[in-house]
């Protein structure tokens, strides 16, 4: 159960933090 939030999350860390 992940939420959709957590994995664009971890697409934005990696990208660079952009979804905060």
């Amino acid at each position: 159960r992940t939420p959709k939030r957590l994995n664009v999350c971890t697409s934005c860390i990696k990208a660079g933090k952009v979804a905060r």
